[in-house]
């Protein structure tokens, strides 16, 4: 009990560190009200979906061929999923794992919008995402965890043809 109590207080320690961080930064820059409520969130719903835990700063700590097999390791089998890269080699499928970054959306936080130009692909780890024309806000698609979206902006030169929105708890 003792151990778990001093988990939970350490990591309760951290959190609270992290959103005295958040609210330092947000009064130093005068980022408005709204904006920082956003911001802290974003940070909550991120905290309590990865328990805390920071992918990204641990990664890029890491050594260059150590990160690139640790990142290969974590999304491989994702990467198989989508047939873009399904007969792709292993030295292939390395070389693009080192170009994936894992990103958080909240819910309604839009992935691109209609008209952007891209240059992203999306592999939707955990969440729902909306797929819709703009100006009708008809929607095309919903897609879910394994799925992926933006693969004809690796593909073509076109503007997106879509706008991409998070509807529920997502990791892209």
């Amino acid at each position: 009990v003792s151990t778990l109590y001093a988990q939970l207080t350490t990591a309760g320690a951290a959190k609270r560190d992290q959103i005295g961080n958040i609210v330092r930064f947000t009064t130093f820059r005068n980022v408005p009200k709204a904006a920082e409520l956003k911001l802290l969130k974003y940070f909550d719903a991120h905290y309590t979906v990865s328990d805390g835990q920071d992918d990204v700063n641990v990664l890029m700590q890491m050594p260059y061929q150590l990160r690139v097999n640790c990142v290969n390791h974590i999304y491989r089998d994702t990467l198989l999923k989508a047939p873009l890269f399904s007969k792709c080699t292993e030295d292939m499928l390395k070389s693009i794992t080192e170009h994936l970054v894992p990103q958080f959306f909240l819910t309604g936080d839009i992935f691109f919008r209609e008209g952007a130009t891209g240059d992203t692909m999306f592999f939707i780890e955990k969440g729902v995402v909306k797929l819709f024309l703009r100006k009708s806000n008809k929607v095309l698609l919903h897609l879910t965890d394994g799925q992926y979206f933006g693969e004809m902006a690796l593909l073509t030169t076109r503007v997106r043809r879509r706008s991409a929105r998070r509807r529920r708890s997502s990791t892209g």
